[in-house]
């Protein structure tokens, strides 16, 4: 049982002594406190765990130096601020396993409590995922991610692809593909939990959401090659990719039509309608986890934390995907700065001629069309996104020099 920890001593002893109770115990429960400065360590070891002190400040890399350790033929992970919500997590793990051949398996998800704003949106939003994302890509044989919050793996199958990647943003995202490309199927079993602790506050959150939308762009552009050789991560990415797109849509739709007054169509029949679908299904799909009252106490903080989150994911993919800027670091709980690479001259470009002929294409079409308003908002864009993509930052330190 591995558990990676940094400065997790308020929650480390829950982790231990749930890992302890299960009615398969481990044989081992190793603690990787890396680069902790607090009491992690000393807790640990008084719970009975063993305790690996490394200074890699990267869980990918502490789980990799502690997995050289291993003897058993399965691996346990559970992140140091979560814990089992039952007894039963590896006997019911380690049954799906032998059943279906997986060489690695995730469990369902949920907050550690819902009083928080955050905790509320994320019961939500792990329920809804659980009950359908997760259902639908077992049916199809590629469970997108292999969570990093808890999960059971075959040793030998960890070790062939490598064990988890330390160059991804995602680690747990990574290790579902190399191993569903290695012919060691990644799988879920819904029956199981484990709690986590969610963002306290926003900013705790943008940080976790801004990580999980940039690792997820990399990797789908990483392995983009998988889409000609593999039918079922093209249904499950190739899902994912149309679910973004018609978000994308939607939000550009919103606020066209915000600029414009809501005069082309009568939108409270339009956007409510869909609101109500929306609500519907997400609200049905979480009671059947949640129930029905704790579905509807927790969908306020949902639609406004979701909706917000959802948006800047957009964008975060936008950037990733379009403009070319890649998140390398993300603070985490370990306080690094954040760092985003810069657009290269090449791709600044060809976006900025892009642009520019995607304004006069529109001046043209409002010519031929006899739209009054199209030229004028084509000649904006045939000036505006060229000029933007002018190195500015070139421009000035040439200026600063002169």
């Amino acid at each position: 049982m591995l558990i990676p920890a940094h400065n997790e001593a308020d929650f480390i002893a829950s982790a231990v002594e749930s890992a302890f109770r299960q009615t398969v115990p481990p044989q081992t429960v190793l603690v990787i406190a890396d680069s902790c400065t607090d009491e992690t360590a000393r807790i640990a070891a008084e719970c009975g765990a063993e305790v690996m002190e490394v200074a890699h400040a990267s869980k990918p890399k502490s789980l990799n130096a502690a997995l050289e350790r291993v003897t058993t033929s399965h691996v346990a992970l559970l992140d140091a601020d979560g814990y089992f919500a039952s007894e039963h997590v590896f006997e019911t793990c380690l049954r799906v396993m032998g059943e279906r051949g997986y060489g690695g398996v995730c469990l369902s998800v949920t907050p550690h409590g819902t009083k928080g704003l955050f905790q509320r949106s994320r019961t939500i939003e792990w329920a809804s995922a659980h009950r359908v994302s997760r259902v639908v890509e077992s049916w199809h044989g590629w469970v997108a991610v292999l969570s990093g919050s808890a999960g059971v793996y075959r040793t030998d199958d960890l070790r062939t692809v490598g064990g988890w990647s330390t160059d991804s943003l995602c680690e747990d995202v990574e290790l579902a593909l190399k191993m569903n490309r290695s012919g060691r199927p990644a799988g879920f079993v819904p029956g199981e939990f484990v709690a986590v602790r969610d963002p306290r506050n926003w900013r705790e959150y943008w940080a976790q959401t801004h990580r999980w939308a940039a690792g997820w762009a990399q990797a789908i552009y990483k392995h983009k090659g998988l889409f000609f050789r593999s039918w079922g991560f093209t249904k499950v990415f190739g899902a994912m990719l149309v679910d973004s797109a018609l978000l994308a849509v939607g939000y550009a739709s919103l606020l066209y039509h915000l600029a414009t007054g809501f005069t082309e169509f009568d939108a409270v029949r339009w956007f409510g309608s869909w609101f109500l679908v929306m609500a519907a299904i997400t609200l049905g799909v979480a009671s059947l986890q949640l129930g029905v009252r704790r579905a509807l106490a927790c969908y306020p903080a949902y639609l406004i934390v979701g909706t917000l989150g959802t948006a800047f994911s957009l964008w975060v993919m936008f950037r990733e995907w379009v403009l070319g800027r890649h998140l390398v670091s993300w603070t985490g709980r370990q306080r690094r700065r954040t760092v985003i690479t810069r657009i290269s001259d090449r791709r600044r470009q060809t976006l900025g001629l892009l642009g520019g002929a995607a304004g006069w294409a529109t001046v043209t079409a409002g010519l031929v069309l006899g739209d009054r308003e199209l030229p004028v908002i084509g000649m904006a864009m045939a000036t505006a996104l060229p000029f933007a993509a002018l190195p500015w930052q070139r421009i000035r330190r040439t200026f600063l020099l002169a």
